[in-house]
């Protein structure tokens, strides 16, 4: 280039293209990582919802008969486990695990919580 011009050369425009590019593949794999944890926090979400709308729906019930009970909801399965404490009388456990129909290996939420049935007393107590 004679001195008289102004300009960039074609090597010099490349090197820029270059050093942008690897900017680019920085920034769009910074996207692709916020994508893949959003969608990791919905699922999860997900998950909660469901299983303390299950709680709720027992709460409201008063139906704490013990076993395992298992249903749907929104895509999402849930397995409800009620056991009597052994410790104390009147007084259950409830487990809820919930897991996406779709992936059942897949991530799982548990919610746990003990609920005493008040006003009921066995005659072993008595």
């Amino acid at each position: 280039m004679s001195r008289g011009q102004q300009g960039f050369t074609l090597i010099e425009i490349m090197v820029v293209m270059v050093i942008l590019s690897f900017g680019l593949v920085g920034v769009v794999a910074a996207v692709a990582q916020v994508a893949r944890t959003t969608s990791t926090i919905e699922e999860f979400e997900s998950l909660r919802q469901v299983a303390e709308h299950v709680l709720a729906t027992q709460l409201l019930d008063g139906k704490f008969s013990t076993g395992r009970t298992e249903g749907e909801l929104k895509r999402v399965r849930w397995v409800l486990e009620v056991i009597d404490d052994p410790d104390f009388l009147n007084l259950r456990q409830l487990s809820i695990t919930t897991f996406a129909i779709s992936r059942p290996e897949g991530r799982q939420f548990r919610l746990e919580s003990r609920q005493a049935l008040l006003g009921t007393a066995t005659k072993e107590a008595l």
